[in-house]
């Protein structure tokens, strides 16, 4: 068995050591010959292996013009979208400004779209592309394992055939935009027929609010519109729940909060009451 030498120093290894080699302190001697220890050349093949497997093929000039043709998507509605799509980034809509026909997606689309995997211990780099009008479609929430009834058509975002939108495309995705605006108006005036407390629970005028705005409403046409507006409304001083001023009793506790309104209406229905009655016989 080989014995440690505790007195073993680098300049006694290297003096053990052929001199056509690395000595001990790392240092090539002065009778090197490159010949025989190859080890500097075949660092740098592996290392220009590795540099290579990490390259990915050029772009044929037929898809980097593709790349530079843009695909339109615009909105017409009232709501702003922010869509991720993973490694592919974030896509931004905004919601179309009061007075404006459309508004145009903020983040750049093109006809091809392509995304780089990075190499792994199976695989090579390779660059994947996908129809841009595709990936549109995967953008509005129609494309693959997507629920086509949360698709953003449904509330004014389509993609146009050019660069703006024709007449025709504008009209047929606000007519799109009504059916769900009257779909939620629905919604709101079926609860607030049945259940007032509950309609000051679901109303956000963010949302019913700007359906009502689409269909042209108002707090004259639809009462849950005027919760809305904080000033409009007052507290019971029974329960202390947000009511409309103009209500005579409270929606939720039945109480009056409003004794002039409340008269005024109790007199009409006692006239009306006597007009209607039979008249006695004398």
């Amino acid at each position: 068995m080989p014995v440690f030498d505790p007195t073993m120093t680098a300049d006694k290894a290297a003096a053990t050591m052929p001199a056509d080699i690395l000595n001990a302190s790392g240092h090539q001697s002065e009778n090197w010959n490159p010949d025989l220890f190859q080890t500097k050349g075949y660092i740098d093949a592996r290392r220009k292996g590795r540099a290579a497997h990490n390259l990915v093929a050029p772009e044929l000039e037929m898809f980097k013009e593709r790349k530079r043709i843009p695909v339109h998507i615009f909105n017409v509605g009232p709501f702003a979208h922010f869509i991720n799509t993973g490694s592919t980034g974030t896509f931004y809509i905004p919601a179309c400004p009061e007075g404006k026909e459309y508004i145009e997606m903020a983040t750049p689309l093109f006809e091809l779209v392509d995304e780089i995997y990075p190499r792994t211990r199976n695989s090579e780099p390779k660059r994947l592309y996908e129809e841009g009008r595709k990936f549109a479609v995967e953008i509005l929430g129609e494309g693959r394992n997507q629920d086509k009834r949360n698709s953003k058509r449904s509330v004014g975002v389509f993609i146009a055939a050019g660069e703006r939108p024709t007449a025709k495309e504008l009209e047929a995705a606000r007519e799109e935009l009504r059916k769900t605006a009257a779909k939620q108006i629905l919604f709101m005036d079926t609860i607030w027929d049945r259940d007032r407390k509950l309609a000051y629970e679901v109303f956000r005028p963010e949302t019913f609010g700007a359906y009502a705005r689409v269909m042209g409403l108002s707090g004259k046409e639809k009462g849950w519109l005027t919760q809305g507006t904080p000033s409009n409304k007052v507290n019971c001083r029974w329960c202390q729940e947000p009511v409309d001023p103009n209500a005579p009793i409270c929606h939720n506790c039945k109480n009056v909060v409003n004794r002039d309104k409340y008269l005024e209406m109790k007199a009409e229905e006692e006239e009306l009451q006597a007009a209607v009655a039979p008249k006695k016989a004398k």
